[in-house]
């Protein structure tokens, strides 16, 4: 198994979030200047852990519907990543630039 294929499993990817929040945590007291006890890293690890675990859980089993996030149980996509096959991402197909729309702007002599 690839290194990222873990991050697809919510108690590994809530860890990796845990471990970075802690690392950020100690980084932002250093630059503060503000001494924390271990115990506050602890605290904030674990809120982080459990918040992101729950939200995944949620997802991924469609207690909670996120735009862009396609759950795997119903439709075969990833639950983090790409539609199912064969349906395209209507996120794409919405946002198109008409460059014939822009062509009448003159900067140079505006009308007010």
């Amino acid at each position: 198994m690839n290194y990222l294929e873990y991050l697809r499993q919510p108690h590994y990817l809530a860890a990796c979030c845990a471990v970075l929040s802690i690392v950020l945590a100690f980084a932002e007291s250093k630059f503060s200047k503000q001494k924390y006890e271990s115990k506050y890293y602890i605290k904030v690890g674990i809120i982080v852990f459990l918040n992101v675990f729950l939200v995944v859980q949620l997802i991924k089993n469609n207690y909670l519907q996120v735009d862009g996030i396609v759950s795997n149980q119903k439709g075969g996509g990833n639950v983090f990543g790409e539609p199912p096959r064969g349906n395209s991402n209507p996120l794409m197909e919405s946002s198109t630039i008409n460059p014939s729309n822009y062509v009448s702007i003159d900067t140079g002599n505006p009308n007010f």
